[in-house]
């Protein structure tokens, strides 16, 4: 980690293009991302295991803590996308090591702002910081076979799919195949329009 990390570094804002921006969550946003994953359950549930856990907005402060916790110890930095001003989905950067120089990318997005390239964008500028201000050698996007949405923003910045973890992931009483995609600072190119 060394001379990498500093305060700045946990509190910024990447300006994603097209009125995006990805931005650390404080605890004072947990009314407006209690109420989009309120708004989005039923299609966050398919994919996310914790979504049935999320009852009230106490439940979304205490996980906000939790992030806060989380990026002040340099494990994880979990953001809001803001779209023209509004919250329209979430992006982390997590389990990061630090002495192996690699993290993983999850995320999701409002059902009102999918297809419109939002998400592509995101984490196109979530990576590009990993690797720049973080100095991360590699990093992961792990998703659920079957949902091909999320593996298309691997597969638009060129990641490389990697392997599959076979039955990953319990989700309604169904084991799940993950594919995994990896990308290498070396390699790194940002995909289609970079």
């Amino acid at each position: 980690m060394g001379d990498v990390i500093s305060a700045a570094l946990v509190d910024f804002a990447l300006n994603a293009g097209g009125g995006i921006i990805v931005r650390p969550f404080r605890k004072h946003d947990a009314h407006e991302l209690f109420a989009l994953t309120l708004a989005n359950r039923e299609s966050l549930s398919q994919w996310l295991t914790w979504v049935p856990s999320v009852t009230s907005v106490g439940d979304t402060r205490e996980y906000l803590r939790g992030s806060e916790r989380s990026a002040l110890e340099h494990r994880a930095f979990v953001c809001g996308i803001y779209v023209n001003g509004p919250l329209a989905g979430a992006i982390e950067l997590h389990d990061i090591d630090w002495l192996n120089r690699h993290a993983k990318v999850g995320y999701w997005l409002d059902e009102a702002h999918r297809g419109q390239g939002i998400m592509t964008r995101a984490v196109r500028a979530l990576v590009e910081y990993a690797f720049d201000a973080l100095d991360l050698n590699r990093v992961e996007i792990r998703a659920a076979a079957e949902n091909r949405p999320s593996r298309a923003v691997a597969e638009r910045l060129d990641f490389r799919l990697e392997g599959t973890l076979r039955e990953r992931v319990l989700l309604h009483g169904k084991f799940h195949d993950y594919a995994v995609y990896g990308a290498l600072r070396a390699e790194w190119q940002g995909g289609e329009g970079a």
